[in-house]
């Protein structure tokens, strides 16, 4: 009983933990697309678009290996799924 009370109370403390990275790596996220979009593709050099593009690339994984560490997901339980790809949304699709 007192080991399920301690593991209660630390519960919150994780759950921010996990939200202050999220909100860390979508606020980084954002601000590398911003970038990326602000300039027309003809005004930046190929070298800066392809450092950004990689460090989105980067941030992205960051974002879903938090996400599939909050939710208890394995490497083994992410594969066959990435194989799919993300889903695609249909047109009214609230999903």
């Amino acid at each position: 009983m007192r080991a399920r009370l301690s593991l209660e109370r630390q519960l919150p403390v994780l759950y921010q933990s996990w939200h202050e990275r999220l909100v860390a790596l979508v606020e980084r996220m954002l601000e590398l697309n911003k970038k990326k979009h602000s300039v027309p593709q003809s005004g930046i050099a190929p070298s800066e678009l392809d450092r950004l593009e990689r460090h989105i690339a980067s941030t992205d994984r960051e974002i879903d290996e938090c996400v599939y560490e909050l939710y208890g997901i394995t490497q083994d339980q992410v594969s066959p799924a990435a194989a799919y790809g993300p889903p695609i949304l249909m047109a009214g699709d609230q999903s």
